[in-house]
């Protein structure tokens, strides 16, 4: 989990994360990593509510090209990019992360 932070947590928060990563089974992390390098050229199909994607500038997992990959796909995709941020803004930067849910769910409520 720290591999993917490019900023400190607190670390409370982070135990949290550790001791719940670990109630997952080794089975379901290994079917996730292959769920994650299965080949998506098709990319996600019949998406076409309004998206927002969150991405850390400093993310070393899901690069930039994916992003770009998505928003191409996407319809009514928009990227936010967080800058200073690794693979999970929402525990790095969580304040930004919540306004930016609550405005898109504002922006399209009853879409």
């Amino acid at each position: 989990q720290a591999s993917t932070l490019a900023a400190p947590v607190p670390a409370d928060f982070f135990k949290t994360l550790i001791s719940e990563s670990l109630r997952a089974p080794a089975a379901v992390w290994r079917a996730t990593v292959a769920g994650m390098r299965a080949d998506r050229s098709d990319g996600p199909v019949g998406i076409t509510v309004p998206t927002l994607l969150i991405w850390g500038d400093q993310d070393g997992l899901a690069l930039r090209d994916l992003q770009e990959r998505l928003l191409a796909v996407l319809p009514s995709a928009r990227l936010e990019v967080y800058a200073d941020a690794g693979h999970s803004p929402n525990w790095e930067q969580p304040a930004r992360v919540a306004d930016d849910i609550a405005q898109l769910v504002q922006a399209h409520n009853g879409v």
